[in-house]
């Protein structure tokens, strides 16, 4: 059996309610200090791989993750948010108002201008799936953003994009999953952070 934990990076240092997609942001003081926090629960866990998104919001944890494990990082490029374009950095609040930008989440061949569509944002997750199908049995941790977890779950149950932002995703909680040979897959434990296995 595989397990995959999947793991929201921590508050950012420019606030919440802020669509960042690739902006490079650092985590804020009180991202940090929660990190570690999660960083020792997940210690304790026999890790067989970290993967990170490159954004420094998700590799500061895997980083502090990888000191204390010894395990490397796999940084994973498809692992990014989703490509925001021209409404990156601008908040929920401003974006909200226009009924153009919930066509980004009614539509998956809608993008935001010079962005990527959440139809980009799934063949992405469907590629780190498919690379993942061939690793061994253990335990994977894997930093990443809300949208990505999100497909994750999209992905994984076949659900329809409607169902996008009916699914809660806080900063530095655990998502997980777990891969059976038969090909069955176990939503294990869901926006929590505490394990237990």
């Amino acid at each position: 059996m595989k397990r995959l934990v999947l793991v929201r990076h921590g508050e950012p240092a420019c606030g919440k309610g802020i669509f960042y997609g690739r902006k490079d942001v650092e985590l804020s003081s009180r991202g940090k200090e929660e990190s570690k926090k999660v960083v020792e629960i997940l210690k304790n866990l026999e890790i067989t791989k970290i993967f990170s998104s490159p954004l420094r919001r998700c590799l500061y944890t895997a980083l502090e993750l990888s000191k204390v494990t010894g395990i490397d990082i796999e940084v994973v490029e498809v692992l990014q948010e989703l490509d925001f374009g021209k409404w990156t950095g601008k908040s929920w609040e401003e974006l909200s108002k226009y009924p153009e930008f919930w066509r980004i989440y009614e539509e998956e061949t809608f993008s935001a201008p010079d962005g990527e569509s959440l139809g980009d944002l799934k063949q992405r997750v469907r590629q780190f799936l498919r690379a993942f199908e061939k690793e061994k049995q253990g335990n994977y941790v894997c930093f990443t953003h809300s949208g990505v977890i999100r497909t994750f779950f999209l992905l994984l149950f076949s659900l329809p994009i409607k169902f996008f932002f009916n699914i809660e995703v806080s900063y530095l909680h655990f998502f997980v999953f777990e891969f059976f040979e038969d090909g069955i897959v176990l939503l294990k434990h869901w926006n929590t952070q505490s394990l237990s296995f």
